[in-house]
């Protein structure tokens, strides 16, 4: 009697009610730095190519943060917390930021963050990330056209992955010019520009823990914190 008792009430309760706790969308604010390894041992360490292949398939969307989303929105996300910039006065790595720019050997060339949904596998965005990047401090009061061709141009796709647990992709392009000729003969060649990339697919991260991507020439710093829709 009791089963029947409880297939009868399941049957009046509406459908969205059924299965509520699948499609409660958790959110993750997701905060980075990329920064420069200074100096020549990285830079020698490898021949780089003066242009690669970066880019996404075409069956692959990008989206750009603060803009609309790319396609409808899904019902169940709110737009106000679906890639969406912070404010500086909520980024978590100041400290770490600050360590890297007082070092001699190392300076950081992004920091940002941005609030999203998790997202599937099969449903996750490519956030595109650019800057242009000043050939040095006073460089940076001048406008992005003055920018264009001085130190180089900062390009990432990052792409994180709920499943199980969440995974990072990222594609971070530098793209500069050699701040120093060796030798008088290579000067032509060496005014060629130089790009370094750095390639992680599917790096495992573990809320709240501060992962390190690492390379000859850059880094980056990364950490994913669950937000409490609740206390909003």
């Amino acid at each position: 009697m009791k089963k029947y008792l409880c297939l009868a009430i399941l049957a009046l309760l509406p459908l969205g009610a059924i299965g509520a706790d699948e499609e409660e969308v958790r959110y993750y604010d997701v905060e980075l730095i990329i920064f420069e390894h200074l100096g020549q041992r990285g830079r020698e360490s490898e021949i780089w190519p003066s242009s690669v292949e970066q880019g996404l398939p075409e069956s692959e969307v990008m989206l750009e943060l603060d803009r609309p989303f790319p396609g409808p929105i899904p019902d169940n996300y709110d737009p106000s917390l679906t890639f969406k910039s912070l404010p500086t006065s909520e980024y978590r790595l100041n400290d770490a930021a600050k360590k890297i720019e007082e070092s001699s050997t190392r300076r950081v060339l992004m920091h940002t963050a941005w609030r999203q949904p998790g997202m599937s596998d099969k449903e996750a965005l490519n956030v595109h990330l650019s800057r242009t990047i000043p050939a040095s401090a006073e460089d940076a009061e001048e406008t992005e056209t003055a920018l264009q061709g001085k130190r180089g141009e900062l390009e990432a796709y990052i792409r994180v992955i709920l499943s199980r647990y969440l995974h990072v992709d990222a594609d971070i392009m530098l793209r500069t010019r050699p701040e120093t000729n060796r030798f008088e003969f290579f000067i032509e060649e060496a005014d060629e520009p130089v790009v370094y990339q750095l390639k992680q697919l599917r790096r495992r991260i573990r809320s709240t823990e501060l992962h390190y991507l690492d390379h000859p020439v850059l880094g980056m710093l990364i950490t994913m914190h669950p937000v409490e829709t609740d206390k909003l």
